[in-house]
């Protein structure tokens, strides 16, 4: 009889000790949530009034160290550390007051506070409680670490029961927040915090994404070809009745130029497309021989390829499309100028024909890599004998299908100037389905690009392109050029690029040069 007395003893022990603990959280819920209500208006917090009675933040910061999550759920945990972080920063600022910004304590973030049985700064509370814990890219728009042009804090605290769709709705009046984003109908430039930049892989893949982000929350959608300026926010004191003009904010030195342009990797969009000229005129009167010696020609032979790609953005990390292949040929007088490609004559050797097409596929393969991308084609020749081995026709192009695929990364190496890397892998197979033309080339190209001005791009030009036979085994021939070239964009969704390059060694490939001329537009 005694141990049954024990034993329910202890289990209404236990379940006083349960109740009282609920109630102990949910107290500082309501405590939080009436703090909130009393001392935050617009954002902005009432620091001279709370300097002036420290007794109801000192008592809820007591609250804060002595709680026990033991046996929260995880809700509640969130809740609890979303506010304790937010009323700590305004306990930190009343220690310190009066003070113009929190920066003026180089501690401010770093210092040890008593947190629910444990010693954590504010970078612990957001970094493993909060991010670590919970992964959660809203947790930016919530917590607010006493900035004037910050994240506006709420006057209400966050609840266990309704934390998420809290979580949305102060993500939602952030990105409507002209000072946060600051965008107008028709600005071909939207400014934003700089923290998207240097956070852009929890939000997006690259700025386009960030936009497409941005747009599930607002109310008037920022078009996706904008440029995104990365702006410093005010770092002034959120006080009630402090300076005015504050969502002035200066923006990021040495702004580098939008992912729109700087580089191929950028994906569309889902609704969005792109369509590409590009134009490489290519004339020779000699040629690198076996040994990689140049062989003159008593001839001028002049190559154009028009190509033209399309685009279509189908999901955050695909877009999917066709190329299509237009070459022209002529072999004139050596004195003659390469441009009279353009005449499209059929006198004498010459020929032209859309000569390829296919669909293609560009995609993302790591999400967390942001700056690598991989664009796959599958080219079909639509006309016979490409080559000219039956015809009396001069080689226009390999008569074969191609698999053609190309793998990009970019590296910044400052806010001025990335390194682009391109490897392609080109697989030519025999339209009869036999080995005996099968062909592999892979070149590997390398792009050094400047921004001098936002609307601007130069850049240096390598490549190295082998020609492999007998299964890759042998190198068959290969060439390499250098060049250099430009882009601009003349609108906000429209950019124009020009190179000049010349092949300057090789083994048995063309010793010629080429002028490009490209034009490419995303609606």
């Amino acid at each position: 009889m005694d141990r049954l007395i024990k034993v329910i003893l202890s289990i209404v022990l236990i379940f006083v000790s349960f109740s009282s603990k609920g109630q102990g959280m949910d107290s500082f819920f309501v405590e939080a949530d009436d703090f909130f209500k009393s001392y935050v208006s617009q954002g902005r917090v009432d620091y001279d009034r709370l300097s002036r009675s420290k007794g109801e933040i000192n008592a809820i910061v007591t609250q804060i160290a002595n709680a026990d999550l033991l046996f929260s759920k995880d809700q509640e945990v969130k809740a609890f550390y979303l506010n304790a972080y937010n009323l700590l920063v305004i306990s930190s600022i009343i220690d310190a007051y009066p003070m113009s910004s929190v920066l003026d304590d180089a501690e401010f973030f770093s210092r040890k506070l008593n947190v629910a049985g444990e010693s954590l700064s504010l970078n612990q509370i957001k970094a493993d409680k909060l991010t670590g814990r919970f992964y959660g890219e809203r947790f930016f728009f919530a917590l607010s670490d006493g900035f004037l042009n910050g994240p506006e804090l709420q006057p209400w605290a966050f609840n266990p029961s309704r934390v998420d769709r809290q979580l949305n709705e102060v993500t939602r009046l952030a990105l409507n927040n002209p000072k946060f984003i600051d965008y107008q109908a028709g600005d071909d430039e939207v400014a934003v915090p700089i923290f998207f930049e240097e956070n852009l892989k929890i939000y997006a893949n690259n700025e386009f994404g960030l936009i497409e982000y941005f747009n599930e929350y607002r109310d008037q959608e920022i078009p996706p070809y904008v440029t995104l300026k990365f702006v410093d926010l005010d770092r002034g004191l959120n006080i009630i009745g402090g300076k005015k003009g504050a969502n002035k904010r200066s923006p990021k030195k040495n702004q580098k130029a939008p992912d729109f342009f700087q580089s191929p990797l950028s994906l569309l969009p889902n609704g969005y497309s792109e369509v590409k000229l590009f134009n490489n005129l290519y004339t020779q009167t000699g040629y690198y021989n076996d040994e990689g010696e140049v062989v003159e020609e008593a001839t001028r032979s002049t190559y154009l390829t028009s190509s033209l790609r399309t685009l279509f953005g189908v999901g955050k990390y695909v877009n999917v499309g066709f190329d299509f292949y237009f070459k022209s040929v002529r072999i004139h007088d050596i004195e003659a100028s390469s441009f009279e490609i353009f005449k499209f004559s059929k006198e004498g050797p010459s020929r032209a024909a859309l000569a390829q097409f296919g669909p293609s596929i560009k995609f993302t393969p790591i999400r967390r890599i942001q700056r690598l991308s991989i664009i796959s084609s599958f080219l079909i020749p639509t006309v016979e004998d490409l080559e000219g081995m039956y015809l009396e026709h001069p080689f226009l192009s390999f008569d074969a299908y191609n698999f053609f695929n190309q793998i990009m990364v970019d590296l910044e190496l400052s806010p001025k100037v990335d390194l682009f890397g391109e490897v392609d892998a080109s697989f030519y197979f025999n339209r009869n389905g036999s080995n005996e033309s099968v062909r592999f080339q892979s070149p590997v190209k390398m792009l050094l690009l400047f921004y001098p001005a936002s609307k601007v791009a130069l850049y240096g030009l390598f490549e190295w392109a082998p020609e492999w036979q007998n299964e890759a085994e042998k190198l068959g021939s290969f060439y390499m050029q250098r060049g250099v070239g430009f882009k601009y964009r003349i609108t906000p969704i429209t950019e124009i690029e020009f190179i000049y390059t010349d092949f300057f060694k090789g083994k048995n490939q063309g010793a010629g040069t080429t002028v490009n001329g490209g034009l490419r537009v995303r609606i």
